[in-house]
């Protein structure tokens, strides 16, 4: 189904199929540019200011400070939970002999064998 975006539509949509289409005027707006339960003198104080656009953005960066020293916080707290969860992901994947015993063993000759259980 067609739908009518500007005036032109509409009347060629009309002319067309017949479909009746609501008349566009200036009081379909949904909003008002402006809060209108406030009375005048408050509106025109409720105009931002560069001193309340600074004032703003002063207390936008505090936020964001605050928001990072948090994130660098709790980064720190799960860093040793994420090491090991990445090291239970290898262990899963084969790799169960620490690099150290790895080593240790090869250069004995002796063999670093694995008997994954866990797939």
């Amino acid at each position: 189904m067609a739908i009518a975006e500007n005036k032109s539509d509409q009347i060629r949509l009309n002319a067309e199929k017949g479909i009746k289409q609501p008349r566009v005027n200036t009081g379909m707006n949904r909003y008002p540019s402006y809060d209108l339960t406030k009375p005048q003198d408050e509106r025109a104080k409720s105009d931002t200011s560069k001193k309340d656009a600074a004032k703003q953005r002063d207390e936008d960066a505090k936020i964001i400070g605050k928001a990072k020293k948090r994130f660098t916080a709790a980064s720190k707290v799960e860093a040793m939970n994420r090491k090991e969860g990445l090291e239970d992901i290898a262990f899963l994947n084969g790799e169960q002999w620490s690099q150290a015993d790895a080593s240790a063993r090869a250069a004995e000759g002796r063999p670093c064998s694995t008997e994954n259980r866990l797939d």
